[in-house]
């Protein structure tokens, strides 16, 4: 776990779906495994045999994300120093076909944040126009300078960290007075559950997964062509 206090805690959106409860058809954050579109993009519904060991599932992870950024805001007493909570999370292509009167990502990660860390008592800002992580970043950055603010702690899924450092490393030379730390949800949920065996062993297992295995390639196909200068942005 990364040391040291921050004005801004960002948490990534990894996709939202819709489920089914009773007759309704609901949004939530998506879980760490999802099963993608034949192109390998968020669906936007929720496929519950979705499981480690099938042939095409993806690590998506939005509720691990916020549990995670939550289980830090109570460990460092909710940080004194914090002002800003972003959710990285706007209105990426998948949406139109499910929500056209413009529901984001980050209006469902905001809601679950508030049921998790109860009289949380910050400024939220949802980056409802970012559709990739570069503009996540950019975004992040700017929301820090226009505050006076400069050190910022993202949280995501720890397969896509990596790729995400790489746009935070651009990103601040382009505001080079803020400064990223970028922590993986599963090592912050891993403290959280360190008494509960069972939860460490599921946590720990998807490593050794073809749908970690699969999602850590895409990922590293990603950075190449972003070091490469190559990445195609969607």
């Amino acid at each position: 776990m990364l040391n040291g206090g921050f004005e801004i805690l960002c948490l990534f959106g990894r996709g939202i779906e819709q489920v089914r409860i009773g007759p309704e058809l609901v949004w939530r954050p998506t879980r760490y495994i999802e099963q993608p579109t034949p192109e390998g993009l968020h669906s936007g519904l929720r496929h519950r045999l979705a499981a480690p060991g099938d042939n095409s599932s993806r690590i998506a992870g939005s509720n691990a994300i916020i549990i995670a950024g939550c289980q830090l805001l109570k460990e460092m007493g909710r940080s004194p120093e914090l002002r800003l909570v972003i959710f990285t999370a706007g209105r990426p292509s998948y949406l139109e076909a499910h929500s056209p009167r413009g529901l984001t990502e980050g209006e469902i990660m905001l809601q679950r944040f508030r049921r998790c860390l109860r009289d949380a008592d910050f400024e939220y800002l949802i980056l409802a126009d970012n559709r990739n992580t570069r503009d996540e970043m950019r975004e992040t950055c700017r929301a820090a300078v226009s505050r006076g603010l400069a050190r910022v702690r993202a949280v995501t899924v720890a397969v896509h960290v990596p790729r995400a450092q790489e746009f935070a490393r651009q990103a601040c030379r382009e505001f080079p007075g803020v400064s990223f730390d970028i922590e993986a949800a599963e090592d912050v949920l891993c403290g959280r559950y360190s008494t509960r065996p069972r939860c460490l062993e599921e946590i720990r297992s998807v490593r050794d997964s073809p749908c970690y295995a699969r999602t850590a390639e895409s990922e590293r196909r990603g950075l190449a062509a972003l070091r490469s200068g190559s990445y195609k942005f969607g």
